[in-house]
């Protein structure tokens, strides 16, 4: 018995298809791309006592100062494709100045640890627990504020 010509058309649309998928998939993969969100857990941030061990000569003592940690939340927003090693970077620190106006006082890519995962992870819906996952940062300066 004879196959019929839709067969034979259907295999070439899928052969067409899949030709195309293996040359674009990069850049059909960027239109569905992971969405990402950053927000604080709390703006303020957590007042918190920082422990630093200071050499002082030929001993270690260790001092107590107030510290204001930040904690962000990275979420995806995208049911597929989950995001992976995702790292978020500190690029640029102002604080007050005399003139209530900000000034930097550092610039350039820092990268900040996971609060309770490895430095890189992945985020996406397949993955409930990985939804959502915290960073956990500190200044120590002015932190009365």
């Amino acid at each position: 018995m004879a196959m019929p010509a839709w067969v034979s058309e259907v295999g070439v649309a899928a052969s067409v298809v899949i030709a195309t998928a293996a040359v674009f998939g990069e850049k059909i993969r960027a239109w569905f791309g992971p969405k990402l969100g950053l927000d604080f857990l709390n703006p303020r941030g957590q007042l918190e006592t920082l422990a630093l061990t200071v050499k002082e000569g030929s001993q270690s003592v260790l001092q107590f100062i107030p510290a204001r940690y930040y904690r962000l939340r990275v979420t995806n927003r995208a049911f597929h494709p989950e995001a992976r090693e995702v790292e978020v970077l500190l690029t640029q620190l102002d604080i007050r100045g005399p003139d209530v106006q900000p000034q930097t006082i550092y610039t350039g890519a820092l990268p900040l640890m996971w609060q309770h995962q490895p430095h890189y992870t992945k985020f996406g819906l397949s993955d409930a627990p990985l939804l959502q996952k915290r960073i956990c940062f500190s200044f120590s300066r002015d932190a009365s504020r």
